[in-house]
């Protein structure tokens, strides 16, 4: 029955495919009892079905019931993280950010004591958390664990990879909205320079940590450099995005601002027309 509902899901047939997983599941569950090994992997190709198919409320249920299961069987279970990281997952997606903390935690709890400190899916996790402490707004919390991570990451995962340069730009983020705009300009410009070296100054990465840089220079009133900055956003942004995406005008728009902040008025009109006729 299990294969046949996979064949109904690569066939694109979800209400098939989910009715014979629950059916599948049920049946498992009367004979051998949720907690049963058989069980608990049946629960896990429903969930697999309910996230492929998007259907992320219904796939909740089942990887927090999942959860709860195969904590039953002791830590030493080996697919309790990886069940936790896609409960984790749903959480995100659904904007559930406090009980994805409280997830977060206990994950980071467990990986320590099974894999170590220092085990890159460790420190995966502990990213996830600082992240989740920032999107909640705990920077007190997120801004030591984020340089934690910083170090980690350079140390085990290596200075140069990308990952490495999201955890560094998640820092600048965290000062950002501590109102620390000039530990975020330091680094930030940081970031921009690794971007740039490592994925090219025409990748969208890139782009992000230039339009950052561009917002921050311009908290800080810091305005020629900001213009600059802003410039160099609207040529990338029309080359990756086109000159009529929604970033490429709002960036023109920003750039019109700053003009006339340095009494470029002319410019500034000028921009700004463009803008507009984009829109239109």
């Amino acid at each position: 029955m299990e294969s046949l509902a996979l064949t109904y899901s690569d066939l694109g047939r979800p209400e098939d495919s989910v009715s014979l997983c629950k059916q599948v599941v049920r049946i498992q569950s009367e004979e051998f009892g949720k907690e049963n090994p058989t069980t608990i992997t049946s629960m896990e190709s429903l969930l697999q079905t309910y996230m492929k198919f998007k259907r992320s409320e219904e796939a909740r249920a089942v990887a927090e019931e999942l959860v709860g299961l195969e904590k039953t069987s002791g830590n030493e279970q080996p697919n309790l993280l990886v069940t936790m990281g896609v409960l984790s997952n749903i959480y995100g997606k659904l904007k559930l950010y406090q009980p994805d903390l409280v997830l977060a935690e206990e994950r980071l709890a467990l990986a320590r004591s099974t894999r170590g400190h220092e085990d890159p899916d460790t420190l995966y996790i502990m990213n996830h958390l600082a992240v989740t402490y920032k999107r909640l707004g705990q920077y007190e919390k997120a801004l030591p664990l984020s340089k934690q991570v910083i170090d980690l990451f350079k140390r085990i995962i290596g200075s140069e990879n990308p990952d490495t340069i999201t955890t560094i730009t998640n820092l600048a983020i965290v000062y950002s909205s501590m109102g620390q705009y000039e530990d975020a300009v330091r680094i930030e410009e940081e970031v921009l320079d690794l971007r740039r070296q490592f994925l090219g100054p025409e990748h969208p990465d890139t782009l992000l940590t230039t339009t950052n840089l561009a917002i921050y220079y311009e908290r800080l009133d810091r305005y020629q450099e900001a213009s600059v900055m802003w410039e160099q956003v609207i040529t990338l942004s029309k080359k990756i995005l086109g000159i009529k995406h929604w970033q490429t005008i709002a960036s023109m728009k920003a750039l019109a601002t700053m003009y006339a902040e340095l009494g470029r008025y002319e410019e500034g009109r000028y921009m700004m027309e463009e803008a507009e006729v984009l829109l239109s």
